[in-house]
């Protein structure tokens, strides 16, 4: 048998709290979802720390990482309008103007006037936060490969291939709006 994890104890907790007049609980009917729904999040929680910590190691905040490389992919001298940034992030338009005004505050970004439509404001990356993303992303890539050593390429590409079904599942297929 291969080895247990933390959620094996949590699903086993929840059999022997569900028992009910002596009849188990049907584990690969009802709580194989709890297992798999609680393995998703505990996973990202570990992932999330290792790239937290790689980020504090660099001054930075892993949302600001979040949106300065989201900006830095999209490539576009520009700058992405607050609609793009809420859509690749999958917040708030309040969630992005407080990140917004942060990076502004710390001179990473800059917000300027759409030229295609005056009303609207796009943020782009300034030099000094398109250095910043540069230097950050090489390691930030070696923190993400050695978090997920554990898993061969064979494995990684069917996790993917997993993620990527459920992601379009639930409608997730594109970053722009």
């Amino acid at each position: 048998m291969s080895e247990t994890d933390a959620i094996d104890e949590l699903v086993a907790q929840w059999c022997r709290r569900l028992d009910r007049d002596g009849r188990p609980v049907d584990f690969f009917g009802d709580l194989a979802i709890v297992g798999t729904g609680a393995r998703l999040t505990r996973a990202a929680q570990h992932f999330g720390k290792h790239v937290r910590d790689l980020h504090a190691e660099h001054d930075l905040e892993w949302w600001e990482f979040d949106v300065l490389a989201t900006l830095y992919r999209a490539g576009d001298p520009h700058g992405l309008s607050g609609k793009a940034l809420i859509r690749a992030m999958l917040l708030t338009s309040g969630a992005i103007t407080n990140r917004v005004d942060r990076l502004v505050q710390r001179g990473l970004v800059a917000r300027d006037t759409d030229p295609s439509d005056r009303r609207s404001m796009l943020v782009r990356l300034t030099e000094a936060g398109r250095k910043k993303v540069e230097d950050v992303t090489p390691p930030h890539i070696a923190n993400e490969a050695s978090v997920l050593n554990a898993l061969t390429i064979e494995e990684r590409a069917q996790l993917d291939a997993i993620l990527r079904k459920f992601l379009v599942s639930l409608g997730d297929t594109t970053l722009t709006p």
